[in-house]
């Protein structure tokens, strides 16, 4: 068999080799960035964390955050605090649906 000729199912033999699922975990932005907020809201639980430090639990960027954030707004608050508008990350949809409840009266 020519190197050409050899499967996907052969490929775990070769060092290295990566199916689509590897590949897309190490390298597709879609697929890492969400996963990182996830669990960084994980770690959360029953808490929640401004922008600014959810940031470093991520190991996102605000770019980064500010572009997925819409896919979790189940998660998140937008807030008026000290004149400026920020986002909160809460670790659990029941938690944020709490949270909001007493923030947003």
């Amino acid at each position: 068999m020519s190197k050409s000729e050899v499967k996907s199912s052969d490929a775990k033999a070769i060092k290295g080799a990566m199916s689509l699922a590897e590949l897309d975990s190490r390298f597709n932005p879609n697929v890492i960035i969400p996963n990182r907020i996830q669990s960084a809201l994980d770690q959360l639980g029953e808490n929640a964390m401004e922008n600014k430090d959810f940031k470093v639990l991520s190991g996102l960027g605000d770019k980064q955050l500010s572009d997925y954030a819409e896919r979790f707004s189940d998660y998140t608050i937008e807030q008026r605090l000290n004149g400026r508008q920020t986002r909160i990350w809460c670790g659990t949809k029941a938690f944020a649906k709490s949270a909001r409840e007493r923030l947003l009266k």
